[in-house]
């Protein structure tokens, strides 16, 4: 469900709940559905050239145990019942104030997101300092039309482990 209060303005939240295991975890004769819940609250302002995004989600994942125990996993391997995560975004369209651009934008940006794909995990389980991780990232969306993009942009990635990677991304984008 999104809304839009105003014009350049949009919040919204979603949800997804079901079964994921698909007949395939079976523990004793017993088939676990493996439900799946996901909700997620996101948001994004755009106006005169800023633009402003945020969204936080959460997984909640039942009959972990059983999947583990399926999947062979054991120690920090294991699959979480609860995992985490969320970012806030920045940035300017330097192209927002000239006339005649027919719809393009050259925006820098900064982000931050938190991510912890293992917040929970089932009982004999333990957690992986690597899964709780941070990162920055500094890059540049081009949008020669409103529909394709090329961002850009350098990751400084940490984790709990101190055992991040930063990356440098290129992306291409189509929306249809």
């Amino acid at each position: 469900v999104d809304v839009t209060p105003t014009p350049g303005i949009f919040l919204g939240a979603s949800l997804y709940t079901g079964g994921s295991g698909q007949g395939d975890i079976v523990v004793d004769d017993v088939d676990y559905d493996v439900r799946t819940t996901i909700v997620d609250v996101h948001g994004q302002m755009q106006i005169r050239g800023l633009d402003l995004r945020a969204l936080y989600a959460e997984a909640h994942l039942d009959d972990m145990a059983q999947l583990n125990a399926v999947l062979g996993k054991t120690g920090t391997s294991g699959v979480a019942e609860r995992m985490t995560g969320g970012y806030v975004q920045v940035g300017y369209n330097v192209l927002s104030q000239v006339g005649g651009n027919q719809g393009a934008a050259l925006t820098p940006y900064v982000r931050y997101e938190k991510v912890d794909t293992q917040k929970r995990l089932p009982f004999g389980f333990d957690r992986s300092l690597s899964t709780d991780g941070t990162y920055t990232v500094l890059g540049v969306e081009l949008k020669p039309i409103s529909n394709i993009v090329v961002k850009v942009d350098h990751m400084w990635v940490s984790n709990k482990a101190r055992g991040g990677l930063n990356q440098f991304n290129v992306n291409v984008g189509y929306a249809f």
